[in-house]
């Protein structure tokens, strides 16, 4: 048995996925002006605007198009919702689907070691723990257990971001402490709904 890394290598390098469909007809907007306002503060991301994958096939294709870039971590925006019932999984809208974690999890996201951050109500459920961390090898998971509303995202994530960015370029890695820091400084821009999870002490066969 060994123990996974303990920090994603590298300044952060972000790929950003709106895999909402644009469902309310702010999400896609949204994003971009996510986007925009991350490089505008010299963040560094893959491509020039975000990805806006329509279904499961383009959500595949993106990261598929984009597994030897040099990323290592994944702003994932969408729609989610907690189980409806004890046994059901937990959603997530891929494209035009209302789906769940699992069918997530048969596309190769290559977060191996990589840092996640998810805009997505219910976004750190169990689902999302057992296949980002232990199925797809992600090393944390920044997002809430809860509602997750656009303004919130708004608010929270550019300031998060920005820090997380200062703090992988003085130190060449992504901890999970430097991602709790950050967290902790802007909780109340998403009125403290968000956690960090890592997967440092799962072990690997």
């Amino acid at each position: 048995m060994t123990l996974i890394n303990t920090a994603t290598p590298g300044p952060l390098s972000l790929l950003v996925v709106d895999a909402s469909k644009n469902r309310d007809g702010w999400e896609h907007a949204m994003t971009r002006d996510l986007c925009a306002t991350l490089k505008a503060v010299g963040i560094s991301l893959v491509g020039e605007s975000p990805y806006l994958p329509m279904n499961v096939g383009t959500f595949d294709d993106v990261f598929r198009g984009h597994a030897t870039d040099g990323w290592n971590g994944l702003l994932l925006v969408s729609h989610g919702a907690p189980p409806r019932k004890p046994g059901d999984a937990a959603v997530l809208r891929i494209g035009d689907l209302r789906t769940n974690w699992f069918l997530a999890n048969a596309v190769p996201m290559n977060l191996n070691d990589k840092a996640v951050f998810l805009a997505i109500c219910s976004g750190a459920c169990e689902d999302a723990i057992w296949v980002l961390l232990r199925e797809q090898l992600a090393l944390t998971i920044t997002g809430s257990n809860t509602s997750l509303s656009g303004r919130e995202v708004r608010e929270f994530f550019p300031a998060f971001l920005i820090d997380v960015d200062q703090a992988s370029k003085a130190h060449g890695q992504i901890t999970p402490e430097a991602l709790r820091v950050a967290a902790e400084r802007h909780a109340g821009r998403a009125n403290n709904k968000i956690k960090v999870l890592s997967a440092v002490g799962f072990a690997k066969e």
